[in-house]
């Protein structure tokens, strides 16, 4: 019984520190300050900020467009980029034309295959040559007798002899047969060595003057006015050798050059294209425009050409609609062109032929490099490390921190890049300009790092970033970004894409003012209504589609989703019938702006309105997450002392109350029962001296030590005063020795109410556990 009652005692201590410890976490909670955003100037409650980062999974709360229409127009969008994987192909009008096999882009031997006219009788057929053989009834190369036939008459006319291997060659020693009155010729062959290869070929001369009348002999019936042509195609499209098409629907080129192969079946009198084979071997890199005649690019080698830009944000669609297929082929495609040594190793250029990847320019940009990072990092988040895109991130990370500045006005911010002087053999220098945009890419791209790969300097990093950001780019007296450092010209993209980075970083008060600042830049031209790119410098007055839903993905992330429906709508007059968006409405020949349909405004259009959470959509926020949305996890506890342990601020208020109310029950629980014990411990005392008063013979019994003396009779006060037995405030209690270890006890972390790994282990002594760790304590804000 009494190690029971040491057991309540104890349980009535621990109630009561237990309630003091949960009544000091309700003044904390009542007499805590309102939390402002550090970092910036805005003393705004928390319940005042904007609800536009999800606590639980660190994302913006974007949102699609969901009407039938939206879904539709991405859908078209979506196709349009798929089909710019391919390379440029004519349709021609239903007619065919195939290789016999696939030639490699090395090959240069024989060339066949075969056609299908849709519309062949509206061709006429005739034979070409206007030579015929009556005997023998076969010539093959290894005959060398007489041969006799007819031709047209009229003037003076010569047969001669050929032989055939890549061309036709004229055999000398065979004397040209003089056609007769009646048509009639005889060539005797037998003059040529037998060992000469190739086959015969008969062709009709005009004497006098030496030109050749119609094809050699033998030629098969031809449709009139149809041909075959055989190209070759590098850094241009290479015109190899022409044939006309014959009634055998067959063809063959004895030889070919180097390079992805293309035939081609050809109306000669309109010069139309009536089919085309072409199956080159790709590397995995999206067209980034459409020309159409008249446009500036247009027959230009500039219709080949991918830019790493626009090659990322197709990547981030892919990702967006879960297209592996698609997003597969784009990560080989900057696998293929980043650079593998030198000085530029892990960069990517700004930009390669689809067809012909090595066909590219040493310029490498910053800006571009962040977008091919940020676009890898969510390829790998979203289907894993395949493909080498680990080693490709990292190696890209390294050449990027060779970009940033560590001393002068810049430190601390990324340099552009290297670009390459067009008037000085191409020679490579540094582009000294740290621009606000590659800045505020980086950001998202070491913010997101930091969560796929979990390494803490990539959070590090992100932090130094945003705050130098802060300090060098945001133009306090105009309250926006500057275009860059000491760079204080007005860019659409650099409020647009600034106000998404604030939000980010939760400068809230700043990012609504960055965003609102974008109205400056509205235009309307072509029956659209978007964003101009400049107000200031040299530029046209255009709208540009790329910026404007840049503008669209600012609005979702900022919560207005009235505005994203509204912003998107406004541009669909401009969606073309193929589904995509020009680059802008009105050229603008000195920023290199084309009306031609273009990869970075279709893309974008894609990622504001079907799959905004797909770029830029990591956020941070010091709201608490809601514990029953919190995935499992298991995390190690640092150190954690008792008043953090009951009152740590990842625990809900009511579970602080209802620790306290169960403590102070126990509590009184406690109490009562030790009233009750003293009661009666009391009254046995009591008995028990009026027991010995009466049988206990004068002078009690005898002294150990000889003494006749009796000690006087414990009195029930000073019983109660034993080592045995203390107060209420007493923490030390006498009780029986252990004879068994306690049980296993597990520490339980306040934290988020997530699992955690539990400290377990048996001690036979009464010194204190060591307290376990407590968790890491969430990193502050950037703007903090």
């Amino acid at each position: 019984m009494r190690r029971y009652w040491t057991h309540f005692r104890f349980a009535g201590v621990a109630a009561v520190v237990v309630l003091g410890v949960s009544f000091m976490q309700l003044r904390q909670v009542a007499m805590a300050e309102p939390a402002t955003n550090s970092g910036s100037n805005s003393s705004t409650k928390k319940d005042n900020k904007p609800d536009i980062c999800d606590p639980n999974t660190m994302r913006f709360k974007t949102t699609a467009l969901s009407s039938p229409t939206d879904k539709a127009r991405a859908a078209k969008a979506l196709a349009n980029l798929r089909g710019l994987m391919q390379p440029i192909r004519n349709a021609g009008d239903g007619s065919t034309i195939t290789a016999a096999k696939q030639y490699g882009t090395d090959y240069t031997g024989e060339i066949k295959g075969s056609f299908q006219l849709k519309n062949s009788g509206s061709y006429a057929t005739g034979n070409p040559t206007p030579l015929s053989v009556t005997s023998p009834s076969s010539v093959p190369g290894t005959y060398r007798g007489k041969v006799s036939g007819k031709a047209p008459t009229g003037g003076s006319r010569v047969v001669k002899a050929f032989r055939a291997t890549d061309a036709e060659y004229e055999q000398g020693k065979v004397t040209p047969a003089q056609v007769q009155g009646d048509g009639s010729w005889t060539l005797d062959l037998s003059p040529v060595d037998g060992s000469i290869g190739g086959e015969w070929r008969f062709r009709l001369y005009d004497a006098s003057s030496g030109q050749p009348l119609g094809e050699s002999w033998p030629r098969v019936t031809e449709y009139q006015n149809v041909e075959i042509q055989s190209y070759v195609i590098t850094d241009q499209t290479y015109l190899v050798a022409k044939q006309a098409a014959n009634t055998n629907r067959t063809f063959s080129f004895p030889s070919t050059e180097k390079g992805h192969k293309m035939l081609r079946l050809v109306d000669t009198r309109s010069n139309k294209i009536l089919a085309e084979y072409f199956q080159p071997q790709l590397a995995g890199l999206i067209r980034s425009y459409e020309f159409s005649p008249g446009q500036d690019g247009y027959g230009t080698h500039r219709v080949h050409y991918s830019f790493m830009y626009d090659q990322s944000l197709a990547l981030l669609v892919a990702v967006g609609a879960g297209d592996k297929a698609m997003a597969d082929q784009l990560v080989n495609g900057f696998k293929t062109i980043q650079i593998k040594s030198g000085r530029s190793r892990g960069a990517f250029p700004s930009s390669a032929h689809q067809l012909d990847p090595s066909n590219q320019q040493a310029r490498y940009y910053t800006g571009g490099v962040a977008f091919v990072l940020y676009a890898l990092i969510r390829y790998q988040e979203k289907f894993g490390d395949i493909n080498g895109v680990s080693s490709m991130v990292r190696s890209a990370l390294a050449w990027v921190k060779t970009k940033k500045s560590t001393s002068g006005p810049g430190a601390g911010l990324y340099r552009g890049g290297t670009n390459i002087n067009d008037d000085d053999n191409n020679k490579q220098f540094e582009i000294a300009w740290h621009s606000t945009e590659h800045n505020t890419d980086l950001w998202h791209v070491y913010e997101r790092a930091s969560q796929v790969y979990g390494d803490a300097s990539y959070r590090q990093e992100a932090d130094s970033l945003a705050k130098v950001i802060m300090e060098k780019l945001w133009n306090k007296a105009e309250n926006r970004f500057d275009q860059g450092l000491d760079d204080h010209a007005k860019a659409l993209d650099t409020s647009s894409g600034g106000s998404i980075f604030l939000n980010a970083i939760g400068e809230y008060d700043k990012a609504k003012v960055s965003l609102a600042y974008t109205r400056n830049f509205a235009m309307s031209r072509a029956g659209s209504q978007g964003y101009t790119p400049y107000l200031t410098g040299t530029y046209t007055p255009t709208v540009w589609f790329e910026g404007t839903f840049g503008v669209t993905q600012a609005y979702n992330v900022a919560g207005n989703k009235d505005e994203v429906a509204a912003s998107a709508q406004r541009t669909y007059r401009s969606q073309g019938a193929n589904g995509a968006w020009p680059y802008v409405t009105n050229v603008d020949e000195a920023n290199q702006m084309t009306n031609a349909y273009s990869v970075a405004s279709t893309a974008w259009y894609l990622l504001a309105t079907a799959y905004p959470d797909a770029i830029w959509s990591e956020c941070r926020t010091d709201k608490k997450p809601d514990e029953k949305k919190q995935p499992p996890m298991v995390r190690h506890i640092g150190k954690v002392t008792l008043d953090k342990f009951l009152a740590g601020e990842d625990k809900p208020l009511w579970v602080f109350i209802l620790i306290s109310l169960l403590a102070l029950l126990v509590g009184i629980a406690a109490l009562i029962l030790y009233l009750i014990r003293r009661y009666r411990a009391k009254n046995t005392a009591t008995t028990q001296l009026g027991s010995k008063d009466n049988n206990t013979p004068p002078g009690g019994p005898p002294s150990p030590s000889g003494g006749s003396g009796t000690p006087p009779p414990p009195s029930s006060s000073s019983a109660l005063s034993s080592p045995s037995a203390s107060d209420l405030g007493g923490l030390a209690m006498s009780a029986p020795p252990r004879t068994t270890p306690p049980p296993h006890r597990s520490s339980v972390s306040p934290s988020r109410g997530t699992s955690i790994a539990v400290q377990s282990g048996t001690s036979h002594h009464a010194s204190p556990r060591p307290a376990p760790s407590s968790p890491p304590p969430r990193p502050p804000s950037v703007s903090g």
